[in-house]
């Protein structure tokens, strides 16, 4: 008899979690794996791994992008230089706000720069009740090697984009160089930046970082993981 109850006791628990999951998996599909991916849709613990396996399937990036009304112009692969390769990249103006300048930038990059734009950047701004207007870049694609190192950067590959400020208005942009780490609601604004990025690309790098990266954040969609 008492087993019985125990057993009943686990089925009717076992059963609890089998609806708070699903319960879950209905509200939240951002946080699932398996569920299709949407730049449109809120960030979720699965997005980052979801837009990092963009690469392998360029025809649904592209998708993506046109489904959330981003202008990416499809580019055939071509060498930019000795050893670097660019494969499956995109132009873009705009990833949900304007960039400074016409990019080449791998497709997936273009999708992850969309989510942040928009999920990310544009709601951290109106929180200080501004309006952000525009990325100030400083460049993607360049055939370079890691500083010090015999390493091509991801920029070799169109995979990476360097971001020194954020446009807001007639107002002054928010800067890396000048307000990451002050006190007061700029610098708590690109601290924020910085976190939400990091929940989405492969490698985020700023002046916390080395001093080579005092002015921007590098955001990359390299396969391994680093928040600096």
């Amino acid at each position: 008899m008492l087993a019985a109850v125990r057993l009943a006791t686990v089925l009717v628990l076992a059963g609890f979690a089998l609806f708070i999951a699903f319960d879950h998996a209905r509200r939240y599909p951002q946080d699932l794996p398996w569920t299709p991916l949407d730049l449109t849709a809120p960030i979720g613990w699965a997005t980052g791994g979801k837009l990092l396996a963009l690469g392998k399937h360029p025809g649904q990036c592209r998708a993506l992008l046109t489904a959330a009304g981003i202008v990416a112009t499809p580019l055939p692969d071509f060498d930019a230089g000795p050893g670097c390769r660019v494969t499956g990249a995109v132009r873009v103006m705009n990833v949900g706000l304007p960039l400074d300048h016409s990019l080449v930038m791998t497709c997936p990059l273009a999708a992850a720069m969309t989510v942040w734009t928009r999920h990310v950047v544009i709601p951290a701004v109106r929180e200080r009740g501004l309006t952000a207007t525009g990325l100030a870049d400083l460049g993607s694609l360049n055939c370079r090697r890691i500083a010090g190192t015999a390493r091509l950067s991801e920029h070799a590959h169109a995979n990476a984009v360097d971001i020194a400020a954020i446009r807001i208005g007639r107002d002054h942009p928010l800067s890396v160089a000048r307000d990451f780490g002050s006190e007061g609601p700029r610098g708590a604004t690109l601290a924020a930046l910085h976190a939400g990025a990091c929940r989405l690309f492969g490698t985020v790098l700023g002046p916390n970082y080395n001093r080579a990266h005092r002015d921007h954040f590098h955001l990359d969609m390299a396969a391994w993981n680093a928040c600096r």
